[in-house]
Order: C-alpha cells, then sequence, then structure tokens
C-alpha cells in the first residue's frame, strides 16, 4: 500500500485504486466510507486515505490510467499521482511521479571463447549478378600466320593464227654486166598482216590455303586483392595493402594486415608457407585482417604465409 498527498482526488469506495475510510480512535476499528454520496467520519473517528499499487505493464497512450497505477516507460517506472488524462505521457510531472529510474548501462563483459565450427549447411540460391568487373588490358598482337601456299599456274591461252603474210616487193632492175650497177631501190614494204585473234584467258589457279591463326593475347589481369607477409611482418608483395606489423614475437605472433580498400564484405583466406602453423583469422575489420597461428606441432616456427581476398 502506498499513501498519497492531499492531492488524491476521492470519488466512489474504492475509486479506481484510491480507498478512503475512518478509524475508531480508542479501537482502531477501520470502515470505509464514499465522500461523494456524505460518507464522513464522525468526533472519534480519524480520516483515512490510502492508494493501492496497480502494475499495468507498458504505457499505452490510448489508455485510462488511474490513481496508484504503475506503468514502464523508457525502462523507467512511473505512479499516476493525479488521474491523468488519456495519452498523458508518464514524464509530465502534473499527474505521474517517478518511482524507479532506468541504471546506467554496465561495462561490456569478456569476449566468450571462440565456438567449435559448425556443420557447413546447404548451399544457398545462387546471389544476384555481381557488378562487372574492370575491362583487363589488351593483350599482345598475335604473330601474322604463315603465308598460303601459291596457288598452282593457269592453263596457256590458246596461241593466236599467223597474220596474213605482206606482198612481195618488185626485183629492182638488172645492172650492166662489169661494172657494179648502183643498188636498186628498195622495193615497197608490204603491208602488215592482220593481229591474229586473241587466245583465251588461261584458267585461274587454284586459292593457296589460309594462313595459320595467331595466338590469341593474354587475359587482361583482374585488380586482385593478396598479400603474402614474411615471418617478421613485413610485406613481402602484395596488392591493395597499405601496411603490416607483428606483435608478440616469438611465440605468441600476431599480424595485422591493413587494406587501402573496405574488406568486410569479402572471403579472406590465408595460408601458411611451412605445415608447422596455420594462420588462423581473428578479427576482420572493415579494412584490417588480424592473424594468429594455431600450432600444429610443439615448436612454433614462424614462417611467411599467404593472404587472398575474394569479394
Amino acid at each position: 500500500m502506498f499513501a498519497l498527498g492531499g492531492s488524491v482526488a476521492v470519488a466512489a469506495t474504492p475509486e479506481g485504486n484510491t480507498f478512503t475510510g475512518c478509524s475508531n480512535s480508542s479501537t482502531g476499528a477501520l470502515r470505509l466510507i464514499n465522500p461523494s454520496k456524505g460518507g464522513e467520519c464522525t468526533s472519534n473517528e480519524n480520516f483515512v486515505r490510502w492508494t493501492r499499487w496497480n502494475f499495468r505493464n507498458l504505457w499505452i497512450s490510448s489508455t485510462k490510467y488511474a490513481v496508484g497505477d504503475l506503468v514502464q516507460y523508457n525502462g523507467q517506472t512511473y505512479i499516476a499521482r493525479v488521474v491523468p488524462p488519456v495519452g498523458t505521457l508518464p514524464t509530465n510531472i502534473n499527474y505521474w511521479g517517478l518511482v524507479a529510474a532506468r541504471g546506467s548501462i554496465g561495462p561490456q563483459g569478456l569476449i566468450g571463447a571462440t565456438g567449435l565450427q559448425g556443420v557447413i549447411g546447404p548451399i544457398g540460391p545462387i546471389g544476384p549478378r555481381g557488378l562487372q568487373g574492370l575491362v583487363g588490358e589488351i593483350g599482345p598482337t598475335g604473330l601474322p600466320g604463315l603465308p598460303g601456299a601459291t596457288g598452282l599456274p593457269g592453263a596457256t591461252g590458246l596461241t593466236g593464227p599467223t597474220g596474213v603474210q605482206g606482198l612481195l616487193g618488185p626485183t629492182g632492175v638488172q645492172g650492166i654486166p662489169g661494172v657494179t650497177g648502183a643498188t636498186g631501190l628498195a622495193g615497197i614494204t608490204g603491208p602488215t598482216g592482220l593481229p591474229g585473234v586473241t587466245g583465251a584467258t588461261g584458267l585461274a589457279g587454284i586459292t593457296g590455303a589460309t594462313g595459320l591463326t595467331g595466338a590469341t593475347g593474354a587475359t587482361g589481369v583482374v585488380d586482385a586483392i593478396f598479400a603474402k607477409i614474411n615471418s617478421n611482418g613485413t610485406l613481402a608483395y602484395g596488392n591493395h595493402v597499405s601496411s603490416s606489423s607483428v606483435s608478440g614475437l616469438p611465440l605468441t605472433p600476431t599480424y595485422t594486415i591493413n587494406f587501402d580498400q573496405n574488406v568486410s564484405q569479402c572471403a579472406v583466406n590465408a595460408v601458411s608457407g611451412q605445415a608447422v602453423a596455420v594462420p588462423v583469422i581473428t578479427v576482420h575489420g572493415p579494412t584490417s585482417v588480424n592473424l594468429t597461428f594455431a600450432l600444429l606441432t610443439s615448436v612454433l616456427t614462424q614462417t611467411p604465409f599467404e593472404v587472398t581476398v575474394t569479394c
């Protein structure tokens, strides 16, 4: 039970969670009255009023609450001191009073041990097609194909007919014997014979075989994310690696690899260079990956290892 101040309204017997009564000064006997209907205490009685708490769970804006009702709101507990109008927030101090405040957030607990790896579930449905990767560089031009074999010579065309012989010129006059006479004038050259008919064009030679196709150029290189880390924590080589470091040498080495891209949605795989210890990924942050070694023998030997990231 919780007795409220004189601000509590009095109505029926009881009104909501509020009770009104009279206590006999001599015997302590208690009787309930209803002041709204004329009930009152006698001269040898004391006026008393009390309210019981009624827990109503979470505050609901559409619920009608009575004096003494307890509600929870934003992690704290309030009690109705005066009948609140429907929809009045518990933070309104004209109608509600704070009973229990929300405690401060406790410190974060220690990280529990890593559980055993669960059984591999069934393969999920194929995800949507990812964005098309960048076009790789154009490979070098293939070697030219070998020249085709020379075609066979075409057949020789037919020889045209011989032209008509020109007319024979007249013989010169015989000189007088003895002194050689002057050489007679040369006879007129006969007309040139008509040109012979052009022979038919020879058949086309057979087409040579097609040359061999040149070798296909090398495929462009995909912009992959990878790294090779030496046993001392330095970077042997890599792509999209901004820095690397190691701590805890020689017995408990922890390697940290920082990338210049967000790899939080990528699958990370690490493979040791020797079968002595296996690198285990312990932290996979947005742009960094931490690895430690799980021993396979009683002696830990620092070894380089390869790290690949698949996005």
